[in-house]
């Protein structure tokens, strides 16, 4: 990430919350992997 992505930076639970609400969406869940990568999902607001 932070190599391929100019500007890129690790962010923590509550800044990646904040950005899904920016984005109208709600943080449901981070499920870590064997890897040291993360799948980070979320779900439209409802109106």
């Amino acid at each position: 990430m932070l190599v391929m992505c100019p500007g890129g930076k690790e962010r923590t639970e509550a800044e990646f919350e904040d950005l899904f609400v920016k984005a109208g969406l709600k943080l449901t869940q981070i499920v870590s992997t064997a890897e040291d990568i993360c799948v980070i999902e979320g779900r439209k607001l409802d109106n």
